[in-house]
């Protein structure tokens, strides 16, 4: 591994490190008592979990190609996260498990896997001749 793909590689597994505590200080402040649900709610927990998926991906990019078993483990690793998450959440105080926002944490990994591999697919290693981190 060549010195800037060794930074690129760090630097994505440093990323996905902090954006893994940003969403989880994010989902554990404790609550003001008033319910947040609604589709705003849901809206941050997709989008959420896009990114999450995303920088998942690209953690593995780093290392090997990914195909279809590896995209799988992936969103079961977000799922298994999400899950994780919202029972965890009972902990704080004016904070509840929600089935469907990890529902919703799913289906933003499954996009954000399917958006990856759609950009690995159109823009990947064999389309440049480079590797998946340079």
């Amino acid at each position: 591994m060549t010195a800037p793909s060794q930074f690129r590689t760090l630097l994505i597994l440093a990323a996905t490190a902090a954006y893994l505590l940003v969403i989880f200080a994010g989902t554990h402040l404790p609550g003001n008592g008033i319910h947040g649900g609604g589709h705003s709610d849901k809206l941050v927990h997709f989008g959420a979990f896009v990114g999450l998926a995303i920088l998942l991906c690209g953690c593995v990019a780093c290392f090997r190609r990914i195909g279809p078993l590896l995209y799988a483990a992936i969103v079961a690793l977000a799922a298994s996260y999400g899950i994780l998450d919202e029972l965890t959440q009972m902990l704080v105080k004016n904070r509840t498990a929600d089935p469907l926002d990890w529902l919703t944490d799913v289906c933003g990994a499954i996009a954000g896997t399917l958006i990856f591999a759609a950009g690995m697919w159109l823009f990947g290693p064999g389309k440049n001749g480079h590797g998946a981190t340079g």
